[in-house]
């Protein structure tokens, strides 16, 4: 029996939802920017306009929301080792049919990594690419049936709902209005109170412990959805009986809203081996 290749890799923040990512050619499909920038100070926002009424707006909007894309940017430190680790990420979501197809590339300490995750909702089933599996598995995928707990899988990947809850848990100051790559969005800085972090799951019990989390919200002032997130935490995290330090930033751009997302399983996920419980079972 072959120990798993963690599913979770520990580049990805928790609060992104993005464990393991797919999609070849991920980048392609997403309209967003890949470094978008704001122009000018935060303007004053519109009449009756408060961080509580737009905070509340776009939690309604979000809960509507059918399909979506995904580009993320994020960075990891690791102060007391003078380590980084970098992570970009892309993705396309179909909340309906609970389908996703994501791709994430890390790099760190001269080793970069590619994965790709599909997320199947009719089957309920996970699927995994990775050359670096092969070592393990004689295969570069992996498939998991996750129908005993499919919700609880889809949450962890479903990067906008885990966006939803940390907007909904957090304390708001509305900050003004701003274009964004051509976009007026509402600003809005948030901070959250320790007593949340475990629902949000920013701890873990021996494994992640974030002690500081804040984010920026920008908000479409045209439909209230969410056109970004920049979430900054830091903590400590365990890792080979070792405890290590990180400090993270987290640059988050949602674009696709309501436009058509299919996602196709490939045909070489076939032949994946499939895993339960950690080990390697059979193909």
């Amino acid at each position: 029996m072959r120990r798993l290749l963690p599913l979770f890799l520990a580049a990805l923040v928790v609060l992104a939802g993005c464990n393991g990512l797919g999609l070849p050619g991920g980048a392609d499909d997403t309209t967003v920017a890949p470094n978008a920038t704001a122009t000018g100070t935060p303007a004053p926002p519109g009449e009756n306009v408060t961080a509580q009424s737009v905070k509340n707006e776009t939690l309604a909007t979000l809960d509507e929301v059918t399909t979506y894309r995904l580009a993320v940017d994020q960075r990891t430190d690791y102060v007391a080792r003078n380590e980084s680790e970098n992570t970009t990420a892309t993705g396309r979501f179909n909340r309906t049919v609970r389908d996703a197809a994501l791709v994430n590339n890390v790099s760190a300490s001269g080793v970069s990594l590619t994965v790709e995750t599909y997320v199947d909702g009719e089957n309920q089933t996970l699927y995994q690419y990775s050359p670096a599996y092969a070592q393990d598995f004689d295969s570069n995928w992996l498939r998991s049936d996750v129908s005993g707990n499919f919700s609880a899988t889809w949450e962890q990947y479903d990067t906008l709902a885990r966006q939803r809850a940390l907007l909904n848990a957090s304390n708001v100051t509305l900050e003004g209005t701003e274009r964004l790559n051509g976009t007026d969005v509402y600003v809005l800085n948030g901070t959250v109170e320790e007593s949340e972090y475990e629902r949000l799951g920013l701890r873990s019990a021996g494994v992640l412990n974030v002690s500081t989390v804040s984010a920026t919200f920008y908000v479409s002032v045209a439909n209230a959805t969410l056109v970004r997130s920049q979430v900054d935490l830091a903590g400590t995290r365990q890792a080979r009986g070792e405890s290590f330090e990180f400090e993270r930033s987290v640059d988050l751009r949602f674009s696709g809203y309501g436009d058509p997302v299919t996602v196709d399983i490939p045909d070489d996920a076939d032949d994946a081996v499939r895993v339960d419980n950690g080990t390697a079972a059979s193909r």
